[in-house]
Parts: C-alpha cells; structure tokens; sequence
C-alpha cells in the first residue's frame, strides 16, 4: 500500500473520530448553560433589541446574535441551538479541509487531529458562543489573505479576503489581533519579494477590517465602566497553565515561555534555511509570522483586560497553531504518525470528557419544582448561576440571587457594579430567609453557604470595583447569619445517572429551623 493511501485512511479515521466526538456531545453533553444561555436569550430578542443588548452587554460584536437569530425563527427550542453548534463545530472541520487546498498542504491530518480531537474545541466550538463561528471565519481570513498574497491580484481574491476578515473581526473582538497579524505576515513576504505594488491590497483587507468595528467604539467604552466588576488581580505566569490546558498537553511553568520563544525561532531559523522553493519559504514565513505576532498579540490582550483567561478563548489560537505545524512538517509519514499518536491517546480522555454533562442547575431546577412546598423560598449564590437557574426553573416559589438582582435574562454585570457600591445589598435576601424560617417553611440554597477552600475571606467589607471580594463576603455574611440563629443545613443528595463537569455543578442545600 503506498503511502498517499495511507494517508487517505488515517485521515478518513481521524475524520470518523472527530465526527463520532461532535455527535457525542450533542447527545450526551447536556443541556445548554452559563454564557451559552445568553446568547440564545439574546436571539430570541427581537433583532434591533437583541443587537443593542449584545453591544451593551455582551463580549462579543453582535454578528453571532444576528446569525442565532435568524436560525430562531426556525428552530427555537434549545435542542435546535444545540444542533446549530453541532452544523458550527463540523463547519470548522470542513473548512480547514478547504484551507489545505489553498496552501496545498496535502491532507489535512495532522490538522485534524491536534485541533478535531481537542475537548476545549470541540465542547466550546459548538456552544452557541461566538467560539466556533469567529475559528471559522479567522481560517478564511488566514488562507484567503495567502491566495491574495501569492496569487496575481483580481477582485474576486481582494473580495473574499476581505470578506473573510470582516466576518472574523465582527464575530470575536480579539479576532481583530489575528487579521492584523494574517496581513502583516502578508506584507513582509510582499516585501521580501519586492512587489510593492500588491502591498496595497493586504493593507486594505486590514484597513478595511477594522473600519467595520468603528461604530461599536462607544459601546466598547460603556462596556468599560462595569465590566472592570469581572476583572480579577492575577499575574502573567497565571496564563501559561490555561494555554497548556487549552492545548491539551501538561501544565508549563511560567519560564517556560521562554523556552518557547526559541523554539519558534529556531524553527524559523531552520525552515528558511532548507532547500525550499522560493514559494514554500515564502508560505513558511507567512504562517510563521501570522501565528507568532497574532498568539502574541492575542494572550497579551487577555492578559492586560485582567479578566480570568479561560481555555476556549484560544479556540482560534489551537486552529491556526494545528495548520502551521501541518505545513511545515513537510514528511507525510512524520504526520501520519504523529496524527495516528493522537489519536490513541486522546481517545479515551476526550470520550469521557465529552460525555460529562457540563451543568445541574436544570436538573436542581426541576427537583425544587418537585418538591418544594408554596411557601419555600429559593436562594442562589452566586448571582451568575440565576442565569441559568432563570432559564430552567418553571416553579412559582420566590427565588433570588445573592444580592437580588433585577434582571437575569442575561448576565448583567453593569448591576452587579451597582451593587457594589450599595451600603446593604444583601439585607432583602437575610429578612425573606428569616420570615421564610419563622414561619416554619423551608429556604433551598443552589450554591455555596460557605466560602471554597484557597479563597480570601475578610469579615471587612471590600473596596474598589472588583467582585470576586464582594461574592466571597456576601458568602461569609450569609455563613455567619445562619449560623447565629442556629438554622439546620441540610445537604441534598442528588442522584444522577450521569457525572457533572466542573464548569457549573453547584450543591443544593435545604435550611429549616430559626431561633
């Protein structure tokens, strides 16, 4: 058997695995939650209020609203959002099929493999977030802006190039780090080859690109006044376990970076050095300088926005990293090996990964609604899991967050900030508690009545804008006032047929009794 038919079956493999993993999410994932259910909230808005609320209060350009919104009109239950992420998350595979073609890198393998068989990409590029949409367009955008680079230039190129990178700088702001790179990388191998005339058109796409965001400017600034509630003090090194997660691989030491800033330009160093064509160094110092400039770019902005860096936000980062190691490890046996590696020994880890449920709060939600009596009252804590809990409940018992909140429709951080600032936000919660327990009825906790292992706790109210401080005093206050009139914590014991993934998997607790 000759190798290119090698090639074509372990493709054909990988491909089947990677098929066999979205299909398993879809049915064994669970239902949707979190951020997921803002989205599809704002899709269900009509589209001038579900538009302005994404812009207000969302993290994304509200391209991917305007798209859930019109796949609303067809299929509005949850299970048709979970499917259009599963159409989403196979787009991302086929188009990085389409992008081999355009650097004729040969079979797509080893693409598939890194990036079809990673957990983070596949469990979030499915999500109704903008994740799995904003990968789709930034591949487009990277070989596109290659066939405008190495191709005689015509309008239809200069179009589609163009187009690309503005359907990824309006799906996912950050986005905008990775067009930018995509054309720089561009441009020095125009101006390695001394066409200065071409340059022109790579400079455009960008330009253009970045024009498209001009009018969500004022929305970004009013963004910028809550959204400082979610930032958190953490220090640089703090992003290396998160790539290292992301990516699949053990967790790196910060000086680690180090190390990979050699490693990458020892492979440039060495792969212009090779007996290339002067088209395939060209290619190798494009995909080169895309990836380094843009991953630089894109971690340095996470980092310097203080928000919590999470794994899926490098979605992105993981397809274009697969596609460079794709073609500029040239020998297919190498990558047929490599792809066959992964394979074996991600198998396991990303089955079961994928068939753990990523939420309880629908299933808490029904068991209250089972069981609670009329007069129980429900509190949840922390305020973010009412989102959730909001989406799901359909009981008629009083229920409210830590501190109440007045809207959780969608996450609404500008309220959180308001509440901040006041001398007394819990106090609603602590009086309903006690009149719910002196009048003999039950309150159930979805949450923590305590704070977790490793946070800071401080009986003093927190200063300054941040919440996490805020939420782990609430905590304590809510502590200590149960514990001064003696209430009786019940813990629930939930029975389910399948495991709960970290990500939202919250107790359920049941207080009686009041002295």
């Amino acid at each position: 058997m000759n190798l290119k038919k090698v090639e074509i079956i372990v493709a054909g493999i990988v491909l089947a695995a990677i098929i066999f993993f979205h299909f398993t999410l879809y049915h064994s994932g669970g239902p949707i939650w979190g951020d997921k259910i803002n989205s599809v909230h704002l899709a269900r808005m009509s589209l001038t209020k579900g538009i302005n609320s994404a812009l207000s209060y969302d993290s994304f350009p509200p391209l991917s609203i305007v798209i859930f919104h019109f796949w609303n009109i067809f299929f509005q239950s949850d299970q048709g959002f979970r499917f259009f992420g599963l159409i989403i998350g196979l787009g991302v595979i086929a188009t990085i099929w389409f992008n081999a073609k355009i650097f004729k890198s040969g079979m797509p393998v080893l693409v598939l493999a890194i990036f079809g068989l990673n957990s983070v990409a596949i469990r979030f590029g499915d999500a109704t977030r903008a994740y799995g949409l904003g990968t789709i367009f930034v591949i487009l955008t990277f070989g596109l802006v290659w066939k405008l680079t190495l191709d005689n230039f015509n309008l239809k190129n200069f179009f589609l190039a163009t187009t690309a990178a503005i359907l990824s700088v309006q799906t996912m702001y950050q986005n905008a780090f990775l067009v930018l790179s995509i054309c720089l990388g561009g441009i020095l191998v125009l101006i390695v080859r001394k066409d200065w005339k071409k340059i022109w058109s790579i400079c455009a796409v960008g330009l253009i690109a970045a024009l498209s965001l001009i009018p969500y400017i004022s929305f970004i600034k009013n963004a910028n006044d809550w959204s400082i509630v979610a930032q958190a003090q953490q220090h640089q090194d703090s992003i290396w376990p998160v790539i290292s997660q992301a990516f699949g691989i053990p967790s790196l030491p910060g000086i680690s970076a180090i190390l990979i800033v050699i490693s990458f330009l020892a492979l440039i160093f060495f792969s212009l050095r090779s007996q290339e064509t002067v088209q395939q160094k060209e290619k190798i110092l494009f995909i080169i300088i895309s990836l380094f400039i843009g991953a630089l770019l894109f971690i340095t902005f996470l980092v310097r926005i203080r928000v919590p860096v999470k794994d899926y936000y490098l979605i992105p980062i993981i397809a274009l990293t697969a596609i460079v190691l794709e073609i500029i490890i040239e020998s297919k046996k190498v990558r047929i090996l490599l792809a066959l590696l992964l394979l074996i020994i991600s198998f396991p880890k990303v089955f079961t990964d994928l068939k753990t449920r990523v939420t309880d709060i629908d299933l808490i939600a029904e068991q209250i609604a089972e069981n609670a009596n009329t007069n129980d009252y429900i509190l949840i804590n922390p305020w973010q899991v009412g989102v959730s809990f909001n989406h799901y409940y359909m009981g008629a018992n009083k229920w409210q967050t830590l501190p109440p909140m007045e809207d959780l429709s969608i996450f609404r951080y500008d309220l959180i900030k308001e509440k901040l600032s006041q001398p007394d936000p819990t106090k609603e919660v602590f009086d309903q508690i006690e009149k719910t327990l002196s009048s003999g009825n039950k309150v159930w906790v979805v949450g923590y009545i305590e704070t977790l292992p490793g946070e800071t706790v401080t009986k003093d109210k927190p200063t300054g804008n941040f919440m996490n401080p805020y939420l782990e005093y609430w905590t304590v206050q809510l502590n200590q006032f149960l514990k001064d009139h003696k209430v009786n914590q019940q813990p629930v014991a939930l029975d389910y047929s399948k495991s709960i993934h970290d990500y939202e998997n919250f107790p359920l607790t049941v207080l009686s009794n009041w002295q």
